[in-house]
């Protein structure tokens, strides 16, 4: 799979963009409220694209394929 491939697939994901929306409206929210260093909402977006990227794997991740029975005897 490609890099655009898999770009694409990050930014299509329903969950990633529900949780990126949440995410911004919070700092927004912040941001107004209480002045947050640029390198602590750089660390979030990080924080919140790496745990969308480890959810996106387990989702994604394949069972194990279970022999048929048939083919033990």
């Amino acid at each position: 799979m490609t890099l655009t491939q898999k770009l694409k697939s990050y930014l299509s994901d329903w969950k990633n963009l529900a949780t990126h929306a949440i995410v911004g409206i919070m700092l927004m929210a912040v941001i107004f409220i209480i002045p947050v260093h640029i390198h602590f909402r750089i660390s979030i977006l990080f924080s919140v694209v790496i745990i969308n990227i480890i959810r996106m794997r387990v989702e994604n991740a394949e069972e194990p394929v279970l022999e048929d029975e048939s083919s033990l005897i």
